[in-house]
């Protein structure tokens, strides 16, 4: 008949749990992964819902990557009669780069023997997957919020509270901490014209706090009902999104209009995984170590709306 399963119960979630806190994997608990290249493992976690889903990503083991950035584009061109000599040169358009440089980020997991040898699950065919869901929580961090200080990513939000990026962004009127859904709807029309796709990423205590807006108008009534229902205003996406921050402190930003797709980021080669013994102990300890950077291509392309100073 059939053959009778014993061994170490696998249960997904619990492993995943004990990975992300970097606690050991014992027998009693559950299971892990192998070694795969990121550019699969990136891949299927871009195929995931998110802002880091929408985000471009450059490989190769690069030391850094630099991305060519035409700002101001170019000025729009004037009409000239026939065997014209003195047509003007474009002193508006410049050549800019952004750099990126990848950040070692290393996780140890340890794993003890009984857990490894005994158990009918292999755990090291899990790690991959348990690994890359790590490094991802990094990343999108790191895009959100980041702090672009030593090498780190250079966050949405930090990239448009940099006044030197060139960043637009909006107050609000002094002592008002909420956003209210008329600076929302213009933001949302000023970024929908653009060529580019544009998302809102805000918190959703942002979220919250914004559609406690109390103004009367039939308008407000239809902005907060196609918020509600398809979290969209004129025709712009509203993503929230935990990591977003929540400060309503004095030039604190609320919320940032981006393309996606605009925001870059580099991985330096593969993940890799390496199996480390010491003498005198049963455990095995699992490093896994990947390099990555990551920016908005240019600052200029984000709105914000922000706390008056």
């Amino acid at each position: 008949e059939g053959e009778e399963t014993r061994g170490l119960l696998f249960n997904r979630d619990a492993w995943l749990k004990a990975a992300e806190e970097k606690r050991a994997l014992q027998i009693g608990s559950t299971k892990f992964g192998s070694v795969n290249q990121i550019k699969s493992l990136v891949k299927e976690i871009a195929e995931k819902d998110g802002v880091l889903a929408k985000a471009s990503f450059f490989y190769g083991a690069n030391a850094s990557t630099v991305i060519p950035v035409l700002s101001p584009s170019i000025a729009n061109p004037a009409d000239y009669a026939e065997g014209t000599t003195n047509v003007a040169v474009d002193t508006q358009a410049q050549l800019k780069t952004t750099e990126i440089t990848p950040n070692a980020y290393v996780a140890v997991l340890p794993i003890t023997a009984e857990a490894l040898k005994l158990g009918i699950v292999d755990l090291e065919a899990e790690l991959p997957d348990v690994f890359g869901r790590a490094f991802a929580k990094v990343m999108h961090s790191g895009m959100v919020t980041g702090a672009g200080t030593s090498k780190k990513m250079t966050g949405l939000f930090t990239a448009a509270a940099d006044s030197t990026s060139g960043a637009t962004v909006t107050e609000l009127a002094a002592s008002q901490t909420a956003i209210k859904l008329s600076d929302l709807a213009t933001l949302a029309l000023t970024v929908s014209a653009l060529d580019e796709e544009y998302e809102i990423v805000m918190n959703p205590t942002v979220y919250g706090s914004m559609l406690a807006d109390s103004t009367a108008g039939e308008d407000v009534k239809i902005y907060k009902e196609s918020l509600i229902r398809d979290k969209t205003i004129e025709g712009v996406k509203v993503t929230l999104d935990a990591k977003a921050p929540t400060s309503t402190s004095a030039g604190a930003i609320l919320c940032v209009a981006a393309p996606l797709s605009r925001y870059a980021v580099g991985i330096a080669g593969e993940i890799d995984i390496e199996a480390i013994k010491k003498v005198g102990d049963t455990n095995t300890y699992f490093q896994a170590t990947m390099f990555f950077g990551g920016a908005p291509e240019c600052g200029a392309d984000l709105y914000a709306i922000a706390v008056a100073d």
